[in-house]
């Protein structure tokens, strides 16, 4: 059983990934977006990170903040990161950026949950 972090601004999403990773045998821990910290995220020790591109945080901004800041953070420097996002834009014109990031993986809105399920197994079973 891993632990995975889930990092939205939506409540909705997050029961739905809740359910997704229960699903899936895993312990899934969801963190508000408006409120998080990288300390917050580092506590629950996550063996994989999941994580919104546009919320409403008070402290870290939106998700690329939460990225960049897990990247630059030993405790999370190594866990992979999926990045959930309908901003095609932004995965588009940050391609470069987004790939020097070691180990974070686009994962486009709308998708559906065997897309999910699948990038999920293929990180974790590695």
């Amino acid at each position: 059983m891993a632990r995975v972090t889930v990092i939205n601004d939506q409540p909705d999403y997050l029961g739905v990934m809740r359910d997704v990773l229960e699903a899936l045998d895993h312990d899934g821990t969801p963190l508000r977006g408006e409120t998080v910290s990288i300390d917050d995220i580092a506590a629950t020790e996550p063996d994989l990170l999941i994580v919104d591109l546009r919320m409403d945080s008070g402290v870290l901004n939106d998700g690329w903040g939460v990225i960049v800041g897990a990247r630059a953070d030993p405790r999370l420097a190594s866990v992979p990161i999926i990045i959930s996002t309908a901003d095609h834009d932004f995965l588009r014109n940050r391609a470069e950026e987004i790939s020097a990031l070691a180990d974070v993986h686009p994962l486009p809105k709308p998708f559906g949950m065997e897309d999910v399920e699948e990038l999920i197994r293929r990180l974790l079973d590695r």
